[in-house]
């Protein structure tokens, strides 16, 4: 009996070096030097105490980092950067980090009642648990090494209350970040312990008999040194019932999941900082039940569960004449546990259990300086040890393993980013990043931008870039006896990006962008299925995806906030023939609106989002229909200074969204649900 589950979707298998104390004593040495270190600043530093009170144009003026890995202004970064803040957290009613990225220009999320999947700009593909987007906190990495799984349901690290601000860099980043940084960069950085001062308290509750509290602390000291520590719970028992059509057998099965989708995360984070340095850890553990594949039983649920960590002391000083040195050590542990169930005679169940876990040790050094006049260069080193990649599968009673490994792998990058402004309003960014990995070999990636000023208030780039996901462990390593065989000769998948924007400030409370983009995908692994041979994954897919993207950002009287974008794409895959046809299962038109209108009686604010996506079909026309999805929140502080009360309705009209015409599953989306949240700060 061959299972491939959520996680163990085959790949290959050996070790790449052998295991042993080692590992041990490189997670010992890490310690001793992190403990050394004592604590230290988030990378990029520009924060606000409260986004509230800043206007659409200081909104605008807002340093962003990860374009470049410095600060500079969004208009000049070389790259389309979306910038989202706490105050839009709060205004929408955002309880995931799916919910923020469904509002981002270009991208929409999707839900198996597992995992959630990221699309960018009319890319998509099955079986991808995000490993095309580039997931940090802080600037860390959060894609781990085994699946390159980017969490953005309540499997995320955060509690979305922490975040300060989020910057998505839309286009290829392995020039500055390396592999997973494909389409886009998501970098999520988090509140400080000065934002908090003091205690939060927050409770909420909502349909699925859904609950989750928080309790968090800040505190500062006179020499500046700080602490911010955050616990988190969150429970749910998810959608009822659950319909699988597949399965529907008059007199046998209802084709109903009963009470099959529930689930329970819980978060810890621990920040302090003194002087130029700061020591931050972040841990979440996520159960859930789903419904029943891979030929499990069908009445009863999957069970899943994820855990992440990560340790981190970063240093960060400044230099003179606005240079700066970083540097940062880590140590990041990830587990995943499956739990199957297959009916037999006897006994009548057969569990099966699918474990991976991976631990990880690795460093950066960067230094951002003006070499010459008109020069701000940025220059780093990277290093990351895979030490331990576990993943086993096999079932418990009466045992029998069927797959067993523990490959470890090491990789290093150089990269050096140089923008030269011979003029005030002209600026011209070359980077280069070169990548080494023990499995496959090397990777070359450069970028290339012009970003100039064609007057004070209109700005032009044009940009080039080139990126690659390198094959994970899952890929590069599975192997079953009579099932699947791993590939050896893997390579990364690489991408080349052409972009023009135009943004426009057609005053101080109107802003516009429109940006055109083609993109080539190569190399693209998938799995390949040969009649009467093994199964393995192979570099064989070519996408090519070209389309537009306008967004609209306003702020009209009384300080109400609206946004809007709109993104065509037409997407292609290259077929057997060697002909391009349309690319299966991924929308060619995304409409977003979103508005916060403040000032409402009962010092009360209205956030609304309205979203668009067409259809998602195959070239039988099957797929997920096209669907609208309103939500709605209403945020209120009537009840006094250090209470807010805010109560959300997602899905408001019932959309029926993401319902599949084929496959086992149909309505997997939730109907409407409510919240209600109460937050304290004493």
């Amino acid at each position: 009996m061959h299972r491939f589950h959520a996680h163990t979707r085959a790949g290959g298998g050996e070790q790449a070096r052998p295991r042993g104390s080692g590992a041990w004593r490189r997670v010992a040495l890490l310690v001793v030097v992190l403990e050394s270190l004592g604590a230290l600043p988030v990378t990029g530093t520009a924060v606000a105490d409260d986004y509230t009170s800043l206007s659409l144009e200081q909104l605008m003026a807002i340093p962003v980092f990860s374009a470049a890995k410095r600060e500079q202004r969004t208009s000049e970064a070389p790259s389309s950067v979306t910038v989202i803040t706490s105050q839009d957290v709060r205004a929408y009613g955002w309880r995931t980090l799916s919910d923020l990225l469904r509002n981002v220009p270009g991208m929409w999320t999707s839900y198996t009642r597992s995992y959630g999947g990221v699309g960018v700009r009319g890319f998509s593909r099955s079986g991808d648990f995000g490993g095309r987007i580039l997931l940090l906190v802080n600037g860390h990495r959060m894609n781990d090494p085994l699946y390159d799984s980017a969490a953005i349901m309540d499997d995320f690290i955060l509690d979305l209350d922490l975040i300060d601000r989020v910057e998505i860099v839309r286009g290829p980043g392995s020039a500055l970040y390396g592999t997973n940084a494909f389409f886009a960069v998501v970098n999520v950085f988090t509140r400080q312990a000065a934002q908090v001062d003091g205690f939060e308290a927050a409770i909420e509750a909502g349909s699925q008999d859904a609950w989750r509290g928080r309790l968090t602390m800040g505190t500062t000291g006179a020499d500046g040194s700080s602490l911010l520590l955050s616990a988190s719970k969150y429970t749910s028992d998810g959608k009822a019932d659950i319909y699988m059509p597949s399965l529907d057998e008059p007199g046998v099965f209802d084709g109903y999941l009963h009470n099959g989708d529930s689930e329970s995360s819980s978060r810890l984070a621990a920040s302090a900082r003194r002087g130029d340095w700061t020591l931050e850890g972040f841990y979440v553990s996520r159960d859930k039940d789903s419904p029943p594949a891979y030929g499990t039983v069908s009445y009863l649920p999957r069970h899943t569960l994820d855990a992440r960590a990560f340790l981190e002391s970063r240093y960060l000083h400044a230099l003179p004449n606005d240079a700066s040195v970083t540097a940062r050590l880590y140590y990041d542990w990830y587990e995943y546990i499956g739990t199957y169930l297959y009916e037999q005679e006897i006994p009548r169940f057969l569990t099966n259990k699918d474990f991976s876990q991976s631990g990880s040790v690795g460093g950066e050094a960067q230094v951002s300086l003006h070499p010459w006049a008109g020069h701000s260069a940025t220059a780093g080193v990277e290093y990351r040890d895979n030490f331990k990649q576990v993943m086993q599968n096999y079932d418990v009673d009466p045992f029998a393993s069927v797959l067993d490994i523990n490959p470890s792998t090491g990789t290093w990058g150089l990269y050096l980013q140089d923008e030269y402004r011979p003029t005030p309003r002209l600026g011209v960014t070359a980077g280069v990043r070169y990548d080494y990995y023990d499995t496959f070999g090397d990777a070359v990636t450069p970028r290339l931008a012009v970003v100039a000023g064609l007057n004070d208030l209109t700005t032009l780039k044009l940009l080039y870039g080139e990126a690659f996901r390198a094959p994970n462990a899952n890929e590069f390593y599975y192997e079953e006896d009579g099932a699947v065989r791993r590939n050896p000769d893997l390579k990364p998948e690489k991408i080349r990006t052409y972009e023009v924007v135009g943004e426009r400030q057609f005053s101080s409370h109107l802003r516009g962008t429109v940006s055109g983009f083609w993109n080539r995908a190569t190399n693209l692994i998938d799995m390949q299925s040969p009649e009467n041979d093994l199964l393995y994954y192979d570099n064989m897919d070519q996408v090519d995806a070209k389309g537009v993207e306008l967004v609209v950002d306003g702020q009209v009287g009384g300080g109400a906030r609206l946004g809007a974008s709109f993104t065509y794409t037409k997407s292609e895959e290259k077929a057997d023939d060697g002909t391009m046809k349309p690319l299966d299962l991924v929308p060619m038109r995304l409409a977003k609106f979103n508005a916060t209108v403040p000032g409402l009686p009962g010092r009360t604010q209205a956030g609304i989002e309205v979203q668009h996506v067409s259809d998602r079909l195959n070239a039988l026309g099957r797929g997920y229909d096209a669907h609208w999805l309103v939500n709605a929140t209403l945020v209120s502080q009537a009840l006094g200074e250090g209470v807010e009360v805010s109560v959300s309705a997602y899905n408001l009209f019932q959309g029926r969204y993401s319902n599949p015409r084929v496959g086992d599953l149909e309505a997997r989306q939730d109907g409407r649900l409510l919240r209600l949240k109460v937050g304290l700060r004493f």
